[in-house]
């Protein structure tokens, strides 16, 4: 710093010309510090009860040393203590999907029913399909992919499963190591099923429907918010059946102990209610049937 000393020694008239200098002693630069540390010192102990951080402490502290209005140094504190009226928003997702939701809406979910939840998954690269194993969840995936392109005007034996399977993986919807890792049964009972049957029989058939649908905050999140989520999701499965009244059917793939169907059933209730008030506001009419599809018990559930 010794050189712009010289320069504004030296070239004083100059740098006058062009900017104003000022000029302060060494006695009046310990002076403004001192009453600088004594305004901070008052200011610090009562301002930190009021959460404020270490920087908001310094500015006020300096703004009653430098003699700062009192009606500026309100406005400035009332600046500094502001805080966000919505702040539970920005805790919240604008959007979700339903699996995210139903989750939250069902605090009753106990930890063991979240470990096998169904979640979606991305393709490996193929240089892995053949060499690691498929996870549950990947071959969950798998089957609903076959029951979405289950053509429902057929009757299916085990040739036309295994011929639905193989034209998928023509057309890689499937890879080979998918195919190979579903059991076939499953597909062929579901197509031996009263849901399969009564679906045949129907007037219109709606598979994988795309959703989005306003949820309120506050049924979610059970606080006072009075915003809206946006909530996303697919039905697997609704139609109306021959007297004119809507089904609806949600493929699960979880395995399922025999005798223990209520705790599918109540893990999904949420989910299911999500789907059915999506079915009810796109149509103007009431789903008068709700089921779940089991592929592991090979039957369905109300």
């Amino acid at each position: 710093m010794d050189w712009l000393k010289l320069v504004v020694k030296n070239q004083n008239k100059e740098i006058s010309n062009i900017l104003d200098v000022n000029y302060h002693s060494k006695k009046d630069v310990l002076k403004a510090g001192n009453d600088t540390e004594k305004a901070e010192s008052e200011t610090s102990d009562l301002e930190a009860k009021k959460g404020k951080s270490l920087e908001d402490i310094r500015i006020l502290a300096k703004m009653k040393s430098d003699d700062v209005e009192e009606a500026e140094y309100i406005q400035i504190q009332e600046l500094l203590n502001w805080q966000y009226p919505n702040k539970g928003l920005t805790q919240v997702k604008g959007k979700s999907s339903v699996t995210e939701i139903s989750e939250k809406m069902d605090s009753n979910i106990s930890n063991d029913e979240n470990e096998d939840k169904e979640i979606s998954i991305a393709k490996k690269p193929k240089f892995l399909e053949k060499t690691i194993k498929l996870t549950g969840a990947e071959i969950g995936t798998a089957v609903h992919l076959i029951l979405q392109n289950v053509d429902f005007k057929l009757d299916y034996d085990e040739q036309r499963v295994e011929e639905l399977i193989n034209s998928l993986v023509q057309k890689e919807i499937l890879t080979r190591n998918e195919a190979d890792s579903v059991d076939l049964k499953q597909i062929l009972k579901f197509t031996k099923s009263e849901i399969y049957a009564r679906v045949q029989k129907a007037k219109k058939v709606f598979k994988e429907q795309p959703f989005y649908i306003n949820i309120p905050a506050k049924e979610i999140y059970k606080n006072d918010l009075e915003e809206n989520i946006l909530v996303q999701g697919i039905v697997d499965l609704y139609f109306v059946d021959k007297d004119d009244k809507i089904v609806l059917v949600d493929y699960k793939t979880n395995y399922i102990e025999d005798g223990k169907e209520e705790k599918l059933i109540k893990k999904y209730k949420e989910q299911l209610s999500i789907y059915k008030r999506a079915i009810e506001g796109s149509t103007n009419k009431d789903v008068k049937e709700t089921y779940i599809y089991s592929t592991y018990l090979g039957r369905e559930l109300s």
